[in-house]
């Protein structure tokens, strides 16, 4: 062996800009094994097998495993390595599409979390909102459900999404129907969420435009429910006639109280 045909594998390791741990790991997976032992154990390799290396390198940079790299390096084919590509980029398209809905909802929670820090809980007030497209769904709720009833629904509700593969986006809440309300009845008729591209026409459902009479509160379901109480109360004292949905917004109740025995929500009626 003339040894300045072969570098030793800390020479090998610094020409690769690796370490001599990863070669010793591809010999183990029998990716890359030295081009020379030594009687004392001393492995070379050949100058040549950096270009060995480097596919490996790049391989990896496709997001091949080392058992799909071995596959191709033990039967080298063309047709095969085509077939690798394409599976590859199939996977980088689902990738990019997962993140990019990652992407939409840290962008949708952050929003919702600036305006549940921002909003003045307990205090009433009237605001024009813009008209909102939402998606829903019913809940089959009714007046005698219990919160064992109110936790099931919401189990279906995330399944619901789990199946079709989608998550929804926020702002999330429930909308309450005005009559039940002035029965002192407080259960939610649907769910929302806001509506995408991909929101069936049968689930969407618009918000119109207009003078809201809106609450905010943070509380125990007890104190929710004199929230509304005073709602109703505050409306009827400022002159104004409420009707239709109550759109019941949660601000975030994990993030900002981290109880599942309190909640913040907001509650906005259109009255005039």
């Amino acid at each position: 062996m003339k040894k300045k045909n072969f570098l030793t594998t800390g020479e090998f390791a610094r020409l690769c800009k690796t370490t001599k741990e990863t070669l010793f790991h591809y010999d183990r997976e029998n990716l890359l094994k030295p081009r020379h032992v030594s009687g004392n154990g001393y492995r070379y390799y050949g100058m040549e097998q950096f270009f060995d290396f480097d596919m490996i390198a790049m391989l990896k940079d496709t997001g091949s495993s080392l058992k799909e790299i071995r596959a191709h390096i033990h039967n080298t084919d063309a047709g095969d390595f085509l077939s690798l590509l394409e599976e590859k980029r199939r996977t980088v398209k689902k990738e990019r599409a997962r993140l990019a809905q990652r992407e939409t909802m840290l962008r949708d929670m952050s929003c919702q979390v600036r305006e549940a820090l921002n909003l003045a809980y307990d205090a009433f007030g009237v605001q024009e909102q813009k008209e909102e497209h939402l998606e829903i769904v019913a809940t089959k709720g009714t007046a005698q459900d219990s919160v064992i009833d109110f936790v099931e629904r919401f189990v279906e509700y995330i399944d619901f999404y789990e199946k079709q593969g989608r998550k929804p986006r926020s702002p999330f809440g429930v909308i309450l129907d005005w009559t039940d309300i002035e029965k002192a009845h407080y259960f939610e008729r649907y769910y929302f969420c806001q509506a995408t591209r991909s929101t069936p026409r049968s689930l969407l459902h618009v918000k119109p435009a207009g003078n809201y009479a809106v609450l905010a509160h943070k509380g125990t379901v007890k104190t929710h429910m004199k929230a509304i109480e005073t709602f109703l109360q505050k409306i009827e004292a400022a002159g104004l006639t409420a009707a239709g949905n109550c759109y019941c917004y949660d601000m975030m109740s994990y993030v900002l109280l981290g109880s599942g025995n309190m909640y913040a929500a907001k509650y906005c009626v259109r009255a005039g």
